[in-house]
This record gives structure tokens, sequence and C-alpha cells, in this order.
């Protein structure tokens, strides 16, 4: 999707003591490319946990998931739409 589902649990940013507001995303691949989407320069994304895993276990059921594949292919869609913008003047 072009913009992702989120919500803010200011009151969750509190309790775990956080001074800004944390984007709670619970799809994975949505979470991955707003978080490269909304990079700004210096900053470092960690994406811990599952990319030694080609599966995410969603209630129960095994689903393909590859965390390398969902940045590869965020960067060549970036990098088309780029291109596009440049061949147009835009």
């Amino acid at each position: 999707s072009d913009v992702c589902s989120s919500d803010l649990f200011p009151s969750h940013d509190k309790a775990v003591g956080l001074t800004h507001p944390v984007q709670w995303i619970e799809d994975r691949a949505e979470a991955i490319c707003f978080a490269l989407t909304t990079a700004q320069p210096d900053d470092v994304i960690l994406l811990a946990g599952k990319g030694h895993e080609r599966y995410l276990d969603v209630q129960g059921a095994k689903k393909f998931f590859d965390e390398r594949k969902i940045v590869t292919n965020f960067w060549k869609d970036k990098e088309h739409v780029d291109a596009q913008a440049t061949s147009t003047g835009n």
C-alpha cells in the first residue's frame, strides 16, 4: 500500500521510557517499507529477528517471507521511479 496503516501508542511509549512516539505497524513488510521510506540521512535501520528465516509464523501457518527481498525490491522500485522522474523532468 502507498500509506502504511499504523497506530501510535503514546501511553506505551511512556511506559517504556521513550520521549518520542513509536510507530506500530503489525505487517512486517509494510513496517520495513515505512522505515526505508521515512529514514533521514544518517538514520540507521535495524531489521532484527527474522533475517535468517525464510518464513513468518502467522497464526500457526508458515508464510514465505524474506527481508532481503523486501529491501532489494524496495530499492529496485525506488530506482525505477527515480529514473522515470528524471526522464520526464519531474
